[in-house]
């Protein structure tokens, strides 16, 4: 091999790990410095705090928001098309946390969301039928 193509080699060696490191920075600037400060977030905003918002991707393909501020929590239910989407918005006194699951009464419907995993790492939301993961 010769000089110049070692050059070269080790040049787009060096181009790919610093894509990986750029990724890496990128991915760990975008996520909360604390992933149980983020999985608590849910349950910890102090009154007058902004709302914190949370996506859940279903199995079904739809998507569902989640959002706690001082004093409510919103659901947003977003379907394959604009008509799909409904917002539904109770009282924060009807989310209840035990051992780290939230549990939320939204008329006869329950709302259901724990963490899975070490550090929570994961978190499964269950409402209306649907299954879906952050």
């Amino acid at each position: 091999m010769t000089q110049i193509s070692r050059r070269i080699l080790t040049g787009s060696v060096f181009v790919r790990r610093a894509g990986v490191v750029l990724i890496a920075l990128l991915a760990a600037a975008c996520s909360s410095p604390d992933a149980d400060a983020d999985g608590e977030a849910h349950n910890t905003s102090a009154p007058g705090s902004k709302m914190q918002m949370h996506v859940f991707t279903c199995e079904d393909g739809s998507s569902i928001l989640t959002g706690l501020s001082a004093d409510s929590f919103v659901v947003d239910l977003i379907g394959s098309t604009p008509e799909d989407r409904e917002t539904l918005t109770v009282p924060r006194g009807r989310a209840h946390a035990v051992d780290g699951r939230l549990t939320v009464a939204i008329g006869k419907d329950l709302l259901h969301l724990e963490r899975v995993g070490q550090k929570g790492g994961n978190e499964h939301l269950s409402f209306r039928g649907k299954s879906c993961w952050r």
